[in-house]
């Protein structure tokens, strides 16, 4: 799964709309829009990845690449 994945399940599960996630960013619909569905970059870097995640309530985690995944709100970035 892909970052961008991640938000567009987080953003699902959560209710949370795109301008819902842009007002948080303090950002426009467009900008967030493009962050989550751009196919110009294979996918949005960390630094952008762990800024939309904290809006989401949600933190990048790293852990020993055996460790599992715990629960249905949890999700791994390949």
């Amino acid at each position: 799964m892909k970052g961008r994945d991640v938000i567009k399940a987080i953003m699902e599960t959560k209710g949370v709309t795109n301008a819902d996630l842009a007002g948080r960013l303090h950002i426009t619909q467009a900008t967030a829009w493009d962050r989550v569905n751009s196919k110009k970059v294979k996918d949005i870097p960390v630094s952008t990845l762990s800024e939309m995640l904290r809006a989401l309530d949600y933190k990048v985690v790293i852990v020993p690449r055996t460790a599992r995944i715990n629960g249905d709100d949890s999700y791994e970035v390949d």
